[in-house]
């Protein structure tokens, strides 16, 4: 091979679709190709070319309208082929280059015969643009990932061989020489084939070294019989969540109603950290808000360490959150042993991304008090505001920012009972206008952190049935939804922030993730289907037929993509010393991860124009 030829084999080797395929394709793909140079100025594309794919090595190349309005700008490693491509756009654009460029040059006609025998290639220009964003996930997470790839393991490749029953009768003297033998921090107490109850190393210490029950008496009179357990092949991930979010290290596997084990925190060590389960139970034995913001200190390193083991965005989040929740509820408990219990019951509740687990160390606070009719302000709201007061300064102080728009229960506007919330709601249902539509999309994600839930389970079955009864509401909240668009031009180029302090940047998360978000909501609430994160929304929109099941499985792949690309992008700015943000420069992308991020751009806007055609002129259908 000639130096000429493998310097383009390695540049094709570093871009998208190219970077699929093996080095022989490639070199294949490369004899395809001319070279063409292009002054600054000259049409785009060629008006003396054949259809052809243009992949620019060097230069760039705009398209804009009759305005002047930047449609399009391709640039080095960006690949152009509309006009080889079904349902293109090329035919009715017209573009110049900007600079002096080198391009590389395929006719339609080459691509279609590689296309026929070339697999890889052939996979990218027919996949739907959900499959491409999920291959896209993948290569991602193997970017970051130096081990295992923790997000494919099961629960079931955890398990280590080992006996980890006994039986009722057994003594808690011979059930802990059980546990020596088999090196194991738990047993399963069986009844028959059938768990009973559970016996860990932590209720061997509470009982007997502490409680002074004797190690002759049966395991029985110790063990725990309100257990939580897993199927075996759900994700690894997803049971360290729940392990997580319950504050437990200890997780039976059950299958067809028989155990086959028992995980434990341990057992997650040996693949990955698990930190936060740690972390969640460092802050539940805290003694003051000063210790529960020192704990929470570890949250930057808890997602650089899990983005770099390559976990998917929603996972990073669900982690974070279940943080978040835990020092909310342990503020929570010590502001009340401070101030006393409460004068009437109450809820606090979760807005916004902390209620759809969807938080990252950049996240901000938004909560509200949800509070009995019995509630007299004079008489009670002293205690409340003190209270909201507190535990809002403590999460602060635990790094979840005050919310700008102060969306918080120490607003007297969002600490009220349950009687005035329904009356918000009524008049942001019945009377939607620009701010009503505002409130109305941050307060219907809503979730109990702690207190008297039931009094949001009678809010939340009150709203679903007025917001799902009224069309003229779900147009006006559809409008709102539309707000934020996804940031291309008509013909897919990246459209960037204007603010100075950002400009040239794309905001993942209000261009990105938000309107993803605004659309998985409005699809669940306008049918009365009672789900609060946004990939449960989607995935439940699916399932009831609201929404096409393909059109769902692209969305949660497009947010997961964003979302990691978000994720990654804040632990880049943390290890280098900056503020965590949103706002991403796209020339910090590899040539594929820019490809990716316009198609998860493009999943979006399409159901955008979808949703702009179904709710045009207030009309639901």
């Amino acid at each position: 091979m000639d130096a000429e030829l493998a310097d383009i084999c390695q540049f094709l080797a570093e871009h998208a679709p190219f970077d699929q395929c093996s080095e022989q394709e490639i070199e294949r793909i490369a004899r395809q190709l001319s070279i063409r140079y292009l002054r600054h100025g000259a049409a785009f594309p060629p008006q003396d070319d054949e259809p052809a794919v243009y992949l620019f090595r060097t230069g760039a190349a705009e398209f804009r309208d009759d305005t002047g309005q930047l449609l399009e700008r391709l640039h080095e490693g960006e690949l152009f082929s509309d006009p080889c491509v079904v349902n293109g756009l090329s035919t009715a654009a017209a573009g110049h280059f900007v600079e002096d460029s080198l391009v590389y040059v395929m006719p339609c006609t080459a691509l279609a015969d590689l296309r026929s025998t070339l697999p890889a290639l052939d996979a990218y220009f027919t996949a739907s643009a959900g499959k491409r964003l999920r291959n896209a996930l993948r290569h991602l997470q193997a970017s970051t990932s130096p081990t295992v790839d923790f997000t494919r393991l099961t629960v079931r490749d955890l398990l280590r061989p080992g006996d980890f029953r006994v039986a009722p009768d057994t003594s808690i003297r011979a059930a802990a020489q059980h546990m020596m033998d088999h090196k194991t921090s738990g047993v399963l107490v069986m009844d028959g084939e059938h768990v009973a109850g559970l016996v860990t190393d932590h209720d061997l210490r509470k009982h007997c070294v502490i409680g002074g029950t004797t190690p002759d008496e049966p395991v029985t009179s110790i063990m725990t019989t309100e257990l939580h357990s897993v199927d075996p092949d759900i994700p690894a991930f997803q049971a360290l969540l729940e392990m997580t979010r319950r504050n437990i290290r200890h997780l039976p596997l059950v299958s067809d109603d028989r155990p086959l084990g028992l995980v434990t925190a341990v057992d997650f060590i040996r693949q990955q950290s698990t930190s936060a389960v740690y972390l969640v139970g460092d802050i539940q034995r805290c003694d003051s808000i000063d210790a529960v913001a020192s704990i929470c200190e570890a949250l930057p390193e808890i997602q650089i360490q899990l983005v770099s083991a390559g976990a998917h965005g929603s996972y990073v989040q669900e982690v974070i959150t279940s943080i978040a929740d835990a020092a909310t509820r342990r503020i929570i408990e010590l502001s009340e042993d401070t101030m006393g219990l409460p004068p009437v019951p109450y809820a606090w509740v979760a807005v916004g991304s902390q209620s759809r687990h969807e938080m990252s160390i950049s996240s901000d606070q938004d909560n509200m008090l949800l509070i009995d009719d019995s509630f007299e302000t004079d008489t009670h709201d002293d205690w409340f505001s003190r209270f909201a007061e507190e535990v809002n300064q403590g999460l602060a102080a635990c790094g979840f920012r005050l919310c700008p728009g102060d969306v918080m229960a120490r607003n007297p506007q969002w600490r009220q009972p349950l009687s005035r919330w329904i009356d918000y709601f009524h008049r942001w249902i019945h009377e939607p206008e620009p701010k009503s539509l505002m409130y109305a999309s941050n307060f219907f994600d809503l979730r109990c952190i702690h207190g008297e839930c039931t009094l949001l389970e009678r809010l939340r079955e009150r709203v679903l049935k007025e917001a799902n009864d009224n069309r003229i509401f779900q147009a006006h909240l559809a409008g709102n939804a539309l707000k934020y668009r996804a940031p291309l031009g008509i013909f897919r180029g990246f459209v960037l922030t204007t603010h100075e302090e950002q400009e040239d940047t794309l905001d993942l998360k209000h261009n990105g993730l938000v309107p993803i978000v605004d659309i998985a909501r409005l699809y669940t609430l306008t049918h009365g289907l009672d789900a609060v994160n946004t990939l449960e929304r989607l995935r439940l929109a699916s399932e009831h037929g609201v929404m096409n099941r393909q059109t769902a499985l692209d969305l949660c792949d497009a947010y997961e993509f964003i979302a990691s690309l978000r994720l990654r992008h804040q632990v880049e700015a943390v290890r280098v010393g900056e503020n965590p943000d949103n706002y991403l420069d796209p020339h910090t992308l590899s040539s594929p991860e820019r490809s990716h991020l316009k198609q998860a751009f493009q999943v979006i806007r399409t159901v955008q124009s979808a949703m702009t055609q179904r709710y045009q002129g207030g009309r639901f259908a």
